[in-house]
């Protein structure tokens, strides 16, 4: 099964099992206070947002594994909240600590490129505007650009951790390990996976992206604020969205993911 013979399988799954569309809303409402915040000027309000943020944050690892156990049963036939419930909360630990390593490794990431950068502004400063100082900047900008490349493989190669952990019932170094593998050895169709969900989250987030520009009070070019009716409109469209895109992407990820999951484990749940 290729990337686009997983795609007709996900939208079959998920208008079979349209509670999927359900669970991804309550993600996207989840949400929605971070987008209204912006157009009101409320202390209380903000105080509320930034403390579902972090609720989002805590309660994620659990929605993240029960809506993979719902994709893995939709796939196959029909599923139900109890396989969200569970499969949530038997994978949460191991979610967590996946998610735990990704935050250090994201950190670590941040600020290596904050004191390159901070060197590499030096050193630019310290030789002027000469030869030298050119040669620093572009020695700079192309480190730079192969941090990011190394990140960008570095997520091509473990995207798939969290179906390897609740499909596979392995930990989280366990399914780092697994999801690397398996892309190993299917790099051409993962590429073609990847750039689905890249070209659906470039429309999705084209949307989110105006709708928080039109939000914002210093908004470039003196854009008009939006109305708060137009903006609640605007709020639950994008919600919407968010719960049929969410749908897909993770039932998605699940449908390919089966494909190219290692051989010792394709006989697991």
């Amino acid at each position: 099964m290729g990337a686009i013979s997983a795609g007709r399988q996900t939208v079959a799954a998920v208008v079979r099992n349209p509670i999927l569309v359900v669970i991804a809303l309550v993600l996207g409402l989840i949400q929605l206070p971070q987008l209204l915040v912006q157009s009101v000027d409320s202390v209380a309000i903000v105080v509320a947002s930034g403390l579902l943020s972090l609720l989002f944050l805590v309660l994620y690892p659990f929605f993240f594994g029960g809506i993979i156990g719902m994709g893995n049963e939709a796939v196959e036939g029909t599923t139900s909240l109890g396989t969200f419930v569970s499969a949530g909360k038997a994978n949460y630990v191991s979610l967590l600590g996946a998610f735990f390593i990704l935050l250090v490794v994201g950190i670590v990431y941040v600020v290596a490129l904050a004191a390159i950068g901070a060197v590499g502004g030096f050193a630019v400063f310290a030789t002027g505007g000469d030869a030298l100082g050119g040669a620093a900047f572009l020695g700079i900008v192309g480190v730079v650009l192969v941090a990011f490349v190394l990140y960008f493989l570095l997520f091509f190669f473990i995207q798939f951790f969290g179906q390897a952990i609740v499909l596979d019932d392995v930990g989280a170094v366990a399914g780092f390990k697994r999801s690397v593998g398996a892309v190993r050895a299917n790099k051409l169709s993962t590429l073609g996976y990847t750039l689905v969900l890249a070209l659906i989250g470039s429309v999705f987030g084209i949307f989110g992206a105006v709708f928080a520009l039109f939000q914002a009070p210093q908004a470039a070019g003196g854009l008009p604020t939006l109305s708060p009716g137009v903006a609640i409109v605007a709020a639950v469209v994008f919600v919407a969205l968010t719960g049929v895109v969410g749908a897909f992407s993770m039932t998605y990820g699940v449908a390919f993911y089966r494909d190219i999951r290692p051989a010792e484990s394709s006989a697991s749940p």
